[in-house]
């Protein structure tokens, strides 16, 4: 039985360019309503159920709750690949803080 498997696709460029269209935010109270949103399931970062547990697994601070608020888990298309840089730039952001401890001198 021949195993199909479909080419990984980087999209990092295309969600990256997406995010950074400007949100219409006539006034405060709108800006506000459009960042407590939540994300449309189209709009959330595919990512293989694989990739997200080690995503949790790396991150201990990080709830599954709280990952699905921006990742969605996809297992009947491949997922398409994040660009590894994105992901050592969200560690380096998010998870190394919270783990550093003061410089002593």
């Amino acid at each position: 039985m021949a195993t199909h498997t479909l080419p990984t696709v980087d999209i990092s460029f295309e969600l990256l360019s997406e995010w950074q269209k400007p949100a219409e935010a006539p006034d405060y109270t709108t800006l506000m309503a459009h960042l407590c949103r939540p994300l449309s399931e189209d709009e959330k970062i595919p990512i293989s159920r694989s990739r997200f547990g080690r995503l949790l697994a790396d991150n201990k601070k990080l709830g599954n709750a709280e990952a699905l608020t921006l990742f969605r888990i996809t297992e009947k298309v491949k997922a398409p690949r994040i660009r590894e840089d994105a992901i050592y730039l969200w560690k380096l952001q998010y998870h190394r803080p919270l783990e550093r401890k003061p410089h002593s001198m």
